[in-house]
């Protein structure tokens, strides 16, 4: 799970940071951008240790990350 998460933040990242985002967006161009990573049962703690490290590097972009529980819709 901690791989293909990874994969998803780098592609993430990489969207933003070479400019398809602004690009394909362009109302909010020079806005903060925000990754959130919602999840519902209860994460393994390589995740979260994961999304620590890439919450700090990402930081250093100017680009926030934040991992929060939602609530079951079911």
């Amino acid at each position: 799970i901690c791989a293909s998460i990874e994969e998803k933040l780098n592609n993430y990242l990489d969207y933003t940071l070479d400019g398809f985002l602004a690009e394909q967006y362009p109302q909010y161009r020079g806005r903060q951008v925000k990754i959130v990573l919602g999840y519902i049962e209860h994460l393994p703690e390589t995740v979260h240790t994961l999304m620590d490290a890439f919450g700090r590097f990402a930081q250093k972009l100017g680009i926030e990350v934040e991992v929060r529980q939602i609530q079951n819709l079911a």
